[in-house]
């Protein structure tokens, strides 16, 4: 009895084996190459996705390239413009400046500049806080005894 049970048992075994041999050959193995069959696929779809997302990355870039050369030109030219219009004006208000002050040098004749000169007595007045911070107004002081000698030597 105890062999016939070995016997039932490694014919059991050896059928059992016999089934799952087949269902590997029959269902597994085919599910695993549809899976790689699928997952291949998958891939393929993948790496189209990625060439034209890179296709489209690229003209993108393309076009805000040319873009920003445009207006980069545009603005190289606006900035041009306004620094030869500043320029033109700088040189006729130096010009006006000039002119400006010929009239006021030639306005004054030698004549008057003669007589301002032989004036002996200047007239003064104490200046005020807002006068003495200008630095138009001509400021005076006592001059010195040995400023005084010197002059009359």
């Amino acid at each position: 009895m105890g062999e016939e049970v070995k016997e039932v048992t490694l014919e059991a075994l050896t059928e059992r084996i016999g089934r799952l041999e087949e269902q590997v050959k029959t269902q597994i193995t085919p599910r695993f190459d549809d899976v790689q069959d699928e997952n291949k696929a998958l891939f393929g779809r993948i790496d189209l996705y990625f060439a034209d997302l890179q296709k489209q990355i690229n003209s993108v870039r393309a076009d805000l390239e040319k873009e920003l050369r445009k207006e980069h030109t545009v603005l190289s030219d606006d900035v041009n413009k306004l620094l030869a219009e500043s320029r033109l004006l700088l040189e006729e208000m130096r010009q006006q400046f000039a002119e400006k002050v010929r009239e006021r040098i030639q306005a004054v004749t030698s004549d008057e500049i003669a007589e301002a000169l032989t004036k002996k007595i200047l007239v003064v007045r104490n200046a005020t806080r807002d006068e003495l911070n200008n630095p138009d107004v001509l400021k005076v002081r006592q001059a010195t005894l040995d400023e005084i000698h010197n002059r009359q030597m």
